[in-house]
């Protein structure tokens, strides 16, 4: 086969319906050069002419996107509703993003590049919404139970609690977080250098999405404990306590600021961070698996901590990171501060329950069954305050 003719059948049958599956993809490549053959769609096509292909799939994949029941709107976080239009990206200079191995992005305009990750954010968007519906209407049957069945844990620091809920044989220990609350860093601290004491000699990996890959780790470190004080904190008392910290997050959404302009159904917010959309979603962390796969197989019996904000570590949400890791080796721990932002839910819970089953109240949630863990998203959630986890 000509270099011509295959491009023509994997650049026509990416930008209409979608990324080649892994799985099949020869016979999927077969078919399309058959296709090919037979039309003169691809060939000779100008920027323009395949800037409206990408627009179209963009128009066509937004019809996908459910509607949604007016009362349920506010469940739904305004990140998850379709991107009408992306505000500073692709980059003229920089790290490389998002599909690069795709044969033919390099030949896309950068509007075309733009609307092949629209097309694909209102897919992931589509399926997203779905999942988060359906987690909903089972949590709000099963809200009595969840508030009757919670454990109750003796009064001491919450670290301690929480490094006896592990169980003895967890190797991913994943850490989700509401951002930029210092006490959380700090209580993180604390817990893992109990966690190393009471583990002298297991091999420790701290992976988070607050350091990128690659190198200049140790200065990003240092410039971290002035630009970024908890965070700075944390990362530097882990290294010292023999604990390896690496990054996980790719370096063109580390270093890259870019923003997504929401769909008009979003009434209360315009614009949000690009890469917390659900597409963007979806490729951190497939790539952070990618990451962690690589390390686990260097280091098979390490505890990896995997460190990141709630979204991507819950049980419950979509494209989130425990999906693909050995179940029974799995725990999840969320930390909020105790005192939420404006008074808003932390998370489903708090925002269904409401004051009938004020969840919000309770510094520690946990429950006996696996499949109500699962179902809230977490193993164990802990409420952090400020006094008594100060940066001193």
């Amino acid at each position: 086969m000509s270099p011509r003719i295959l491009f023509c059948v994997i650049f026509v049958w990416t930008v209409i319906v979608g990324p080649v599956p892994e799985a099949g993809a020869q016979g999927v490549v077969k078919k399309a050069v058959s296709a090919c053959r037979r039309s003169s769609v691809g060939k000779g096509m100008t920027p323009a002419q395949i800037e409206k292909i990408l627009l179209d799939r963009v128009k066509r994949t937004k019809n996908q996107v459910p509607r949604i029941p007016p009362e349920e709107l506010e469940c739904l976080p305004a990140e998850d509703f379709p991107s009408q239009e992306i505000v500073n990206w692709p980059f003229r200079r920089g790290p490389v993003g998002p599909y690069e191995d795709l044969s033919f992005w390099n030949t896309l305009s950068p509007q075309a590049k733009r609307n092949y990750f629209l097309a694909a954010n209102n897919r992931a968007s589509a399926l997203s919404l779905k999942q988060r519906l359906q987690i909903i209407k089972a949590l709000r049957k099963q809200l009595p139970d969840f508030w009757q069945e919670r454990l109750v844990f003796p009064h001491q620091p919450l670290e301690d609690t929480l490094l006896q809920s592990i169980p003895s044989g967890t190797k991913y220990i994943l850490v989700g977080e509401e951002h930029n609350y210092s006490q959380i860093q700090v209580f993180l601290a604390r817990f893992l250098q109990k966690y190393k004491q009471q583990y002298p000699h297991q091999k420790v990996f701290l992976l988070t999405e607050f350091l990128p890959t690659g190198k200049n780790k140790t200065a990003l470190l240092q410039h971290m404990k002035k630009a970024d004080g908890g965070y700075g904190y944390l990362l530097n008392r882990a290294s010292s306590w023999g604990i390896t910290v690496k990054g996980l997050e790719a370096r063109y959404v580390f270093f890259n600021d870019a923003k997504a302009v929401l769909d008009s159904r979003v009434p209360d917010e315009s614009t949000v961070d690009l890469w917390t959309v659900p597409e963007s979603m979806h490729l951190r962390n497939r790539y952070w698996l990618s990451q962690i796969q690589q390390l686990r197989e260097q280091y098979p019996d390490a505890v990896f901590i995997i460190y990141a904000g709630a979204e991507h570590v819950s049980y419950n949400t979509p494209f989130n990171l425990t999906k693909a890791l050995p179940q029974e080796e799995l725990f999840v721990a969320h930390l909020f501060s105790s005192k939420p932002t404006n008074n808003e839910a932390r998370d489903l819970l708090d925002f269904l329950g409401e004051d009938k089953y004020p969840f919000y109240l309770e510094e520690i949630l946990a429950w006996k069954d696996e499949s109500m863990r699962r179902l809230a998203g977490f193993d164990m959630r802990l409420l952090i305050n400020e006094k008594d986890y100060a940066i001193k």
